[in-house]
């Protein structure tokens, strides 16, 4: 019972996280209102999820991106150590120069790591 009335209804909020009934058949999906950056308000509709928990999580990580939005925690800047170029240029020419003389592997798996290795060196330049 709410304010005095003989019917009762659903509380507000409740019913944001719900089970619809489409064109395609029944879906999950959330209907909230979240504060934005500036203070206002957006609403965000979504209806696609085939269970539950997709559902649920869907409105968890939308959540937690407006409050992140809303009150400055950005994530943190990567930080890139810098080093001497010249030594990784010859990492680099030197995986180049394996790969090139060296056709077969013991196994893909060893070519796969060397591979990798390589690529995080170039990504760090």
């Amino acid at each position: 019972m709410i304010n005095g009335s003989k019917t009762t209804r659903r509380l507000k909020g409740t019913a944001q996280l719900r089970k619809e009934k489409r064109a395609a058949g029944e879906f999950w999906g959330y209907d909230v209102w979240i504060r934005q950056e500036d203070g206002s308000r957006k609403r965000y509709r979504e209806f696609t999820f085939p269970t539950k928990a997709e559902a649920a999580q869907a409105l968890a990580a939308l959540r937690t991106a407006g409050w992140k939005a809303r009150y400055g925690l950005k994530p943190a800047a990567t930080v890139r150590t810098t080093s001497v170029k010249g030594k990784e240029d010859t990492e680099t020419e030197a995986f180049d120069k394996l790969v090139a003389t060296n056709t077969h592997f013991d196994t893909w798996v060893e070519m796969l790591k060397i591979a990798q290795a390589s690529w995080i060196r170039r990504q760090m330049k």
